[in-house]
């Protein structure tokens, strides 16, 4: 995750261009349908909000981007002995977005993404449907675990 945001930074250096959020997802979420806009996102609290769904997706205004390399930080300051810090990726996403930034930092469970398991049958397959609250249960499940995903209507 550092490589990814140290290569936003690069590129704002050497464009000369700076964006207005960042956004980190997970490579194994399905969106179950379209997001929120960057600019609906950018809006709440005037820009002064983190939306996150849990670890799968955390959108960050351009001024508190830095959570992510703050996160980093400590995280890689644990390698030579056991994590101290947060007990779950929420809360140690959590850390230095609120208390390091000072920013609001809000789960919004209804940003409509979860995490696609190897099968429907395994045991968190049904879970992961469960956390979010755009869709029903059922229809999630048919939507991550469909074969074709190009036929689902939602």
């Amino acid at each position: 995750m550092y490589n990814c945001y140290k290569s936003v930074l690069d590129y704002e250096r050497v464009s000369g261009v700076r964006f207005d959020a960042v956004a980190k997802i997970r490579p194994d979420a399905v969106w179950l349908f379209p997001c929120f806009t960057a600019k609906e996102l950018l809006l709440r609290e005037e820009g002064e909000m983190v939306s996150h769904f849990l670890d799968l997706f955390i959108f960050a205004p351009r001024k508190y981007s830095d959570g992510f390399q703050i996160f980093y930080e400590k995280y890689i300051g644990c390698t030579s002995g056991p994590w101290k810090w947060a007990y779950t990726p929420e809360e140690a996403y959590e850390y230095p977005f609120i208390r390091s930034l000072r920013s609001h930092y809000y789960n919004d469970r209804k940003i409509p993404v979860v995490i696609r398991r190897a099968n429907r049958d395994e045991s968190s397959a049904r879970e992961q449907c469960e956390k979010q609250r755009r869709v029903g249960v059922e229809e999630c499940m048919d939507i991550v675990y469909s074969d074709n995903f190009e036929e689902q209507s939602v």
